[in-house]
């Protein structure tokens, strides 16, 4: 991961995060001089800045992000097993506290449990970083799923990483597997995986919009939308 997209990954570093570093910037480059410069700068975090506040602008990109792919509700035939990224569960304290602590991504756990719980013949890689596959391992095996279906991966922090590690440690040939994650992360998640030489079949979960219009998000929602829109293009780079 570089140190650009492990930036844009970190939760701390959102949306209005973004806004007021970019303000700051904008003092910075006004007091040394540049005035011009300083209003451009000004002008440009101000704008979108207002559009994203004040419209449903970014649930619209995100909602078009998260439809990419269809809703799932069961699991087709001859499927080898199902991948689950990781990102759901906070592992520095979840470690801490010796019990997992759910993250904004936690949907993605809860569902994967669930299809589980419904496929118990069903092989599940679990893939991420070490504290969080070992938490997720845990709350698997205390809802009753069985540990001789679990494999784990815990040497990738990073998307593409996932796909390699894995496919590196599952060696899965043509057969299918589900792959579960946010349906705003499907796209690059299936693109970082099919370019690897899986067969994923995208089973998106955790949305964070209605998927149409009857509702939509605006303010502080709205922005934080469109930021995970844009940390999915800004990952591409």
């Amino acid at each position: 991961m570089s140190g650009f997209t492990g930036l844009i990954a970190n939760p701390f570093f959102d949306m209005d995060v973004f806004f007021c570093v970019s303000l700051v910037v904008a003092g910075l480059v006004w007091a040394m001089g540049y005035k011009t410069w300083g209003i451009r700068l000004v002008l440009l975090v101000l704008i979108p800045f207002f559009i994203l506040t004040l419209t449903p602008c970014g649930s619209w990109l995100l909602m078009r992000t998260e439809n990419h792919y269809p809703e799932q509700t069961s699991v087709a035939p001859k499927v080898a097993g199902m991948i689950v990224l990781g990102g759901g569960i906070d592992d520095v304290e979840g470690n801490t506290r010796q019990q997992p602590l759910y993250g904004a991504s936690s949907g993605r756990v809860v569902e994967a449990l669930r299809v589980a719980q419904k496929n118990p013949s069903l092989k599940i890689l679990l893939t991420g970083r070490p504290g969080e596959v070992d938490l997720t391992k845990k709350l698997f095996e205390e809802n009753h799923i069985d540990p001789r279906r679990l494999i784990l991966e815990t040497h990738s922090n990073s998307t593409l990483k996932n796909a390699q590690e894995s496919y590196k440690l599952v060696r899965p040939g043509s057969q299918p597997w589900i792959l579960v994650t946010s349906a705003f992360h499907m796209k690059r998640a299936v693109d970082d995986f099919e370019h690897t030489g899986w067969t994923v079949i995208p089973y998106p979960v955790d949305y964070k919009t209605a998927g149409s219009f009857k509702v939509f998000k605006a303010g502080s929602a709205g922005r934080q939308s469109f930021w995970l829109v844009a940390r999915e293009w800004l990952a591409r780079i």
